[in-house]
């Protein structure tokens, strides 16, 4: 983990995974993979989109209160997260190649 801006971050322990979409570092764009947050200790790499998750749940509750079937989706998804929400997969073109 670097300490402030990083022009290049690195997590060693997670750059030889078998599958990295794309094919680029993990921490590329992002917080490093092996960060950890202090009061729960938990790595980055384990709960990345739990945030997300957390929110979509309870916003889908607010909204289930109104006697309404709430419809949502979002982009930052976690395991579960089907339940309260649709994945968005982002701006893709309209092309085989995007699939």
């Amino acid at each position: 983990m670097c300490d402030g801006e990083c022009d290049n971050p690195t997590s060693p322990k997670y750059n030889h995974l078998i599958y990295t979409p794309g094919g680029v570092n993990l921490s590329t764009n992002t917080l490093s993979m092996d960060a950890i947050y202090p009061s729960t200790n938990w790595e980055e790499f384990n709960c990345h989109n739990v945030y997300g998750t957390k929110y979509t749940e309870l916003i889908y509750n607010a909204l289930a209160q109104s006697n309404q079937r709430p419809l949502l989706l979002a982009s930052s998804t976690f395991a579960s997260s089907g339940i309260y929400a649709g994945h968005w997969a982002g701006n893709n073109q309209g092309d085989w190649d995007s699939l």
